[in-house]
């Protein structure tokens, strides 16, 4: 069911990692690697709460989502079935009130960066985490 998407996500990560080292931005020493995590949702007592943010679908919008889903119903297709442009341009037509709501501002966690130079803790990690866990990956 999903092998057409998981097909058309490993294509869109192939491309996006093949510019990993292509420099966007004139004038830069070089390409650094940012590691990030948002914080989702809160915890209460133990609960997870309220996740920051909220996305509203009106039910013209859902019935829109439904109507393509039942014309594709997840299936693999060799080309696309219609173009991202006009998607969003029909979800646009469609009125709605309110389109999110915002909980509260997540912070933004830096764990760490990387740089050509970091390729050798990359190799020692996987190393490492296949010869504690047995992983192939």
């Amino acid at each position: 069911m999903y092998s057409g998407l998981l097909q058309q996500n490993s294509e869109l990560a192939t491309k996006k990692w093949s510019k990993r080292t292509k420099n966007l931005l004139a004038g830069t020493k070089g390409i650094y690697f940012l590691f990030t995590f948002l914080k989702n949702a809160t915890m209460n007592n133990g609960n997870r709460g309220d996740e920051f943010l909220e996305i509203y679908l009106s039910s013209e919008q859902k019935k829109f989502l439904s109507d393509l889903y039942s014309t594709y119903k997840g299936a693999s297709l060799n080309a696309r079935p219609y173009h991202e442009s006009w998607f969003w341009e029909m979800m646009g037509q469609i009125e709605l009130s309110e389109m999110y709501r915002m909980n509260f501002r997540p912070h933004l966690i830096i764990t760490g960066y990387a740089d050509k130079t970091s390729g050798k803790f990359f190799e020692i990690q996987i190393l490492l985490t296949h010869t504690i866990t047995g992983s192939t990956t």
